[in-house]
């Protein structure tokens, strides 16, 4: 069975050979929506998350990354850091981490980051399709989704686990790309970041409410928001934000 089920991931594969900086190949799943997602995080790494880590983060000894997708960040992040935590739910998406991220360095979990122990609902989206262009966009079930009008394969049950389970003796940088999940990560992890003041860069790809939500809860933390990374490549793309003690 095990094997059967390796078969079918490998046939859902394929190579794609463009590097970033002189890393690669990587094993993706899909095409063209892959190819999409790829090249914006190859974009985003050189032009900003690159510039930013070493501006801001003095000490590299731990970083986690939560929303590893098929490995391109965290096997980036490895390159930086002693040691790197991913956490990634959708079971396509870790089979390609798994692949690209072969460092001794990275830690790889297939689950989620949340507030509470236990299992949770996934949404995986069908991509391509009208609004969604890639499997970096599956999110956890929420009462206020970033983006209510894509359209959904499937919904499966994963783990989720909170951040502050895992006792961590260091934190040096979080990265949240949790489509719209970010609060509850930050929930789940508070005493690691609180005993670390972790740097932390999280993903603004949600709703208004929900964004509001988590800058009051970072700033009750005693966080200031540095501002966007766009500040390092005025692209138009404000996804991303960068807060410090």
């Amino acid at each position: 069975m095990q094997v059967s089920a390796l078969k079918t991931y490998d046939a859902l594969t394929y190579t794609h050979w463009h590097p970033i900086y002189n890393w690669g190949p990587w094993t993706l799943a899909g095409e063209n929506p892959e190819f999409f997602t790829f090249n914006n995080i190859r974009h985003d790494w050189v032009n900003k998350f690159d510039k930013a880590i070493i501006e801001h983060v003095a000490e590299r000894g731990v970083a986690v990354q939560a929303g590893g997708w098929q490995g391109v960040y965290p096997f980036l992040l490895s390159t930086m850091f002693n040691l790197v935590y991913t956490f990634e739910p959708d079971p396509l998406n870790f089979f390609c981490l798994n692949k690209n991220c072969q460092q001794d360095n990275v830690l790889k979990y297939q689950m989620g980051l949340s507030d509470t122990p236990g299992l949770r609902q996934f949404e995986v989206v069908n991509a391509p399709s009208y609004n969604c262009l890639s499997t970096g966009q599956h999110r956890f079930v929420s009462p206020d989704p970033y983006m209510n009008n894509i359209q959904i394969e499937k919904t499966i049950d994963v783990q989720a686990m909170p951040l502050d389970s895992f006792n961590l003796p260091r934190l040096d940088l979080l990265i949240l790309d949790t489509e719209g999940f970010n609060l509850e990560c930050l929930k789940g992890a508070e005493q690691t970041i609180v005993n670390n003041n972790a740097v932390i860069i999280s993903e603004n790809s949600h709703s208004e409410k929900s964004s509001s939500q988590e800058f009051a809860y970072l700033q009750s933390l005693g966080y200031k928001c540095w501002g966007s990374l766009q500040n390092y490549h005025n692209d138009g793309n404000n996804d991303d934000w960068l807060w410090k003690k």
